[in-house]
């Protein structure tokens, strides 16, 4: 069963929803996402470094809309707060902002990962019934 803090890390019915039931497609959007998401977060780090609240602004609202199509909802909503803050021009607490985003994928990597751990189980046991 999956718990709710779980969904809100990754909501893989919302995922499969969005790619038709398409398993592969599920798995391949997962890896992109994994793969690509540490040179967001790079690129996000930089912007902050050099207080270029555009560059925060432009990075932070990709990560939310590539994490909220993901499912990765806490992830969308942490990169949603970096984005307002940005708006305004404001770097007090934004390193934190930063610590809660990196944390949320990290979140994300962990269940993503029990997911597709359980996935290949469920795969297996299915082909050992057909045998």
């Amino acid at each position: 069963m999956i718990s709710r803090k779980e969904v809100r890390i990754f909501d893989q019915a919302s995922l499969l929803k969005r790619v038709n039931g398409d398993v592969e497609l599920f798995h391949e959007m997962i890896e992109l996402f994994l793969e690509q998401t540490p040179q967001q977060l790079n690129a996000l780090n930089t912007a902050l470094q050099a207080e270029d609240f555009v560059a925060i602004n432009h990075h932070a609202h990709s990560l939310k809309g590539s994490a909220r199509t993901i499912g990765a909802n806490a992830l969308s909503e942490a990169a949603f707060q970096l984005e307002i803050a940005s708006k305004k021009s404001k770097l007090e607490g934004n390193d934190e902002l930063l610590n809660k985003i990196v944390y949320e994928f990290e979140e994300f990597k962990r269940v993503a990962k029990s997911f597709k751990n359980s996935a290949s189980e469920q795969e297996k046991m299915q082909k050992e019934k057909e045998l």
